[in-house]
């Protein structure tokens, strides 16, 4: 018989990044898809940029 000690959870931490980096590509894609004027679209693109940053910070963590 093997008893395994290996639970799926997951760090709280982690978890939220991955809320908020995820929130931050969909608001980016947002901004770039309904934007009225350049500003907003480039803007767009610098939030879709720190949700990906988010998103990799994320993945260094769970290491």
């Amino acid at each position: 018989m093997v008893i395994t000690t290996k639970t799926g959870k997951i760090p709280p931490l982690a978890l939220s990044l991955d809320i908020i980096g995820f929130a931050l590509v969909f608001l980016g894609a947002a901004l770039i898809r309904f934007a009225r004027d350049e500003i907003f679209s480039i803007l767009g693109g610098f939030v879709m940029a720190g949700g990906v940053a988010v998103l990799s910070i994320t993945r260094l963590i769970q290491k």
